[in-house]
């Protein structure tokens, strides 16, 4: 009795092991593909294998509403004016400092010499025409409501915006830092 028990717990295992070996994809070998050296020995070239759990549905930081996609793009393809840092503090990314002026205004500096992918400069006119159209109930972002308390947006000049709200909003900087935030090329929109 104790054989034929012994015995089927062995054939449960084998047959384990041999799903498991079916639903792998590829040998090790296949997984190293991509760096390989190239003709000349240096390294340079080949193929970069990206691993994802999924892709992004899309590439519009106004209308991502799944982590996924937002894994994607956040801090890849688009910057925030403001960051967390490792001790999720948040920190100037591309503005250069910030303030709070009274309970319902902030007060951006914005970095100089930075363009967008397509050449545009980035400035406050930039920030302004991001914010409007995440804020403007004809684009109809899903992302709306999370800086729907924002009343104006005020360009100074090219290195100076004020964001004025409707009641004070202790998140403004979490969500101006997060996915949200992030500031696409008026030429872009």
């Amino acid at each position: 009795m104790k054989k034929i028990k012994w015995v089927k717990w062995f054939a449960i295992v084998a047959i384990l092991m041999l799903l498991m070996q079916a639903c792998s994809t590829g040998s090790a070998g296949d997984a190293n593909e991509g760096s390989k050296k190239t003709e000349n020995g240096d390294g340079t070239g080949g193929t970069l294998v990206v691993v994802r759990l999924s892709d992004a549905t899309g590439l519009d930081p106004h209308f991502i509403t799944d982590i996924p996609s937002a894994n994607v793009v956040h801090g890849k393809v688009y910057e925030t004016l403001v960051a967390f840092d490792k001790d999720m503090k948040i920190k100037p990314r591309l503005a250069t400092e910030y303030k709070q002026l009274d309970d319902l205004t902030w007060e951006f500096t914005l970095q100089e010499g930075v363009k967008f992918h397509d050449g545009t400069p980035f400035n406050a006119e930039a920030v302004k025409i991001t914010l409007e159209r995440l804020l403007d109930p004809a684009t109809g972002s899903p992302q709306k409501d999370k800086l729907g308390m924002i009343s104006e947006i005020i360009v100074k000049d090219d290195t100076h915006v004020t964001i004025k709200l409707s009641q004070p909003y202790a998140p403004l900087l979490s969500i101006l830092a997060s996915n949200e935030g992030s500031i696409i090329s008026p030429k872009s929109i």
